[in-house]
C-alpha cells in the first residue's frame, strides 16, 4: 500500500472509531466469559465486611437506590479465567415474607428494602454488563399452595422488578408462581431439588427455581430486623427459598409430617425426632441458653433445636454465593408488634453487613443489633455441624468496606443499635 493510501485508510478507520467505538474497542462487559465477587471477598470466606451507607430517611427512594447501585457495582468483577459464567441466572432472595396487610410506610421494615434491591440489580447490570432478564427475585411463600401467593409485598416489588427487567412472579416454565403447587411443579424450570448432606431433619429439599440451580449465582439479601426466633437475618431469610411445605420452619416438629403429601414425607429423615432429641440433649448439657424450656412446641428447647436443625439442613444443601444484611434501617419488633406502645418501629442504622459465610454474617448482625450471639442456640448448633468455627463475634475478622476497598477494623469501632 502506498503511503498516501495508508494515510487515507487510517483516517477512515479513525472516523469509524469515533462514530462506533464498540466496533474497534470491544466493551469488556460484553466480551468477558466470567464474573465473580471482588477478589478479596472471594478469598476470605472467614471474614465479614461492613459498609456504612448515608441514607437520610427510610422513605428516601433515590438515596436507597443509589446505595444499592453503588454496592452492586463495587462488589463484582469481570474475568476471562475463573468465576461464574457471565450468562448465569442471578437468583436473589430478598426478605419478601408475607406482609400481613397492604403495603405502607409502617410495614416497610418487614421486608428487605425494595429500592435498595432494585439499585443493587442496576449496579450489577452496569458493573458486569448483565441484562435484567438474568435476575430473579424469589420467595417460596408466593407459590400457589404456600402462605401468601397474593402477598402485598408485590405492591412494592412489582414495579421495581418491571423497572429493572427482573423476574418476580413469573417462572421459566411460563407459569406464574401463584399457579404452581407441590403436586405439579416442573423440575428445572419451577423447582430445583437438592440433597442434604448428613441431613438431621431433611434428606432432600425443594427450592423455587432458579435458586440453587447449577447455572445460578445465589445472593441472599436479608433485612436487619427482629423476630420470635431472635434477629431475622440471612440464615432465616434463606428458609423462604424453599417450596411448600418445606418452607414452614416455624411449625412445631410434632406437626412436621402430619397431613403432608407422601412425596414430602419421603424427603424427611425418618430418624429426625431421635436426631433432634440427641442434639438437644448435647446442647442442653453444654449450657445453651433457653434450651431448658420444657415441652415440644416450637418455643420449647427441643422445638428450638428442631428449628435450628431445619435451618442448618437448608444451608448445608445450598450453594450460597453471597450473604447480605440490608440494614439501611432496622426493625425493632416482630412484624407490626413491638415494644413501642405495643408496636414495632424502624430506626435508621445505615449499615450493610456481608460475606460468604451466612452464619458468621449473622453472628456479626446479632452483635450489631445489640445481642450476645452466644445466647442463640442456632450458632451453637452451627458450630456442632462445622458451619462455623466460633460463636464469638470478636473472633471473626472484620473489614470496613469503603469505596470498593476493604480495611481491617475492630468490631468495637462500629455502632450497635439495640433491637
Amino acid at each position: 500500500m502506498k503511503r498516501r493510501e495508508f494515510i487515507k485508510a487510517a483516517g477512515v478507520a479513525s472516523s469509524a472509531a469515533l462514530l462506533k467505538p464498540n466496533l474497534v474497542f470491544a466493551d469488556p462487559r460484553q466480551s468477558a466469559v466470567y464474573f465473580d465477587l471482588h477478589p478479596f471477598v472471594a478469598a476470605h470466606p472467614e471474614a465479614v465486611f461492613i459498609k456504612l451507607t448515608n441514607v437520610s430517611d427510610k422513605t428516601a427512594t433515590a438515596e436507597k437506590a443509589q446505595a444499592g447501585e453503588e454496592f452492586g457495582r463495587e462488589l463484582f468483577v469481570l474475568s476471562d479465567e475463573q468465576g461464574a459464567s457471565a450468562k448465569s441466572k442471578i437468583a436473589i432472595k430478598p426478605n419478601l415474607t408475607c406482609l400481613g396487610g397492604s403495603f405502607s410506610v409502617p410495614r416497610m421494615g418487614i421486608l428487605t428494602d425494595g429500592d435498595f434491591v432494585g439499585g443493587f440489580i442496576e449496579g450489577m447490570k452496569d458493573g458486569v454488563g448483565m441484562n435484567g432478564s438474568q435476575f430473579y427475585m424469589r420467595e417460596g411463600n408466593h407459590l400457589g399452595d404456600a402462605y401468601c401467593s397474593d402477598n402485598q409485598s408485590l405492591e412494592w416489588y412489582g414495579p421495581i422488578a418491571e423497572k429493572v427487567g427482573a423476574h418476580l412472579m413469573d417462572l421459566d416454565s411460563g407459569r406464574s408462581m401463584a399457579e404452581a403447587k407441590l403436586a405439579n411443579l416442573e423440575e428445572g424450570s419451577e423447582v430445583i431439588w437438592r440433597e442434604v448432606p448428613n441431613g438431621v431433619i431433611f434428606n432432600r429439599i425443594g427450592y423455587v427455581a432458579p435458586l440453587n440451580a447449577p447455572d445460578a449465582f445465589n445472593i441472599n439479601i436479608a433485612k436487619f430486623k427482629t423476630h420470635g426466633m431472635g434477629v431475622t437475618l440471612t440464615s432465616k431469610n434463606w428458609q423462604g427459598t424453599n417450596i411448600h411445605p418445606y418452607v414452614h420452619y416455624c411449625e412445631s416438629l410434632s406437626k412436621l409430617t402430619r397431613g403432608k403429601a407422601a412425596s414430602f414425607i419421603a424427603d424427611v429423615n425418618p430418624e429426625f425426632s431421635d436426631n433432634v432429641t440427641a442434639l438437644h440433649a448435647q446442647h442442653l448439657e453444654a449450657g445453651v441458653p433457653r434450651w431448658d424450656r420444657p415441652g415440644s412446641d416450637w418455643n420449647s428447647g427441643w422445638g428450638m433445636e428442631g428449628w435450628s436443625q431445619k435451618t442448618l439442613d437448608n444451608l448445608s444443601a445450598s450453594s450460597m454465593d453471597l450473604a447480605v444484611i440490608e440494614g439501611i434501617y432496622g426493625r425493632d419488633g416482630n412484624w407490626m408488634d413491638g415494644p413501642h406502645a405495643g408496636k414495632s418501629q424502624d430506626f435508621l442504622t445505615n449499615i450493610l453487613i456481608f460475606g460468604k459465610n451466612p452464619i458468621k454474617v449473622d453472628i456479626i448482625g446479632h452483635w450489631l443489633a445489640g445481642h450476645e450471639p452466644g445466647n442463640f442456640g442456632l450458632f451453637h448448633s452451627a458450630q456442632t455441624r462445622g458451619l462455623t468455627n466460633t460463636v464469638n463475634p470478636h473472633d471473626i475478622p472484620i473489614y470496613n468496606w469503603e469505596s470498593g476497598q476493604p480495611a481491617r477494623e475492630s468490631l468495637d469501632s462500629f455502632t450497635r443499635t439495640p433491637l
